[in-house]
């Protein structure tokens, strides 16, 4: 199991703490905050997506973003 943690400002410059969670290497990642779960986050075609979509669209390339950044630290 895996367990990241992501910060990110709204834009009311508020920071929010959001909890990425993956349980075996092939399953997507549990998007999360506060303990509720916004939905699953996957990549396909090099694109990242909500399969139950809870967030919009610039937070979800925000936190695939910064798992690619740690998935390439990883391997390099």
């Amino acid at each position: 199991m895996l367990e990241l943690a992501y910060r990110s400002k709204d834009s009311k410059h508020q920071e929010h703490t959001f909890t990425l969670m993956q349980y075996q290497p092939d399953e997507p990642y549990l998007l999360m905050i506060d303990g509720v779960v916004l939905g699953k986050l996957n990549k396909k075609d090099g694109k990242w997506y909500l399969i139950e979509d809870h967030a919009d669209q610039d937070l979800i390339d925000e936190v695939g973003g910064f798992i690619d950044d740690r998935d390439e630290e990883a391997e390099g």
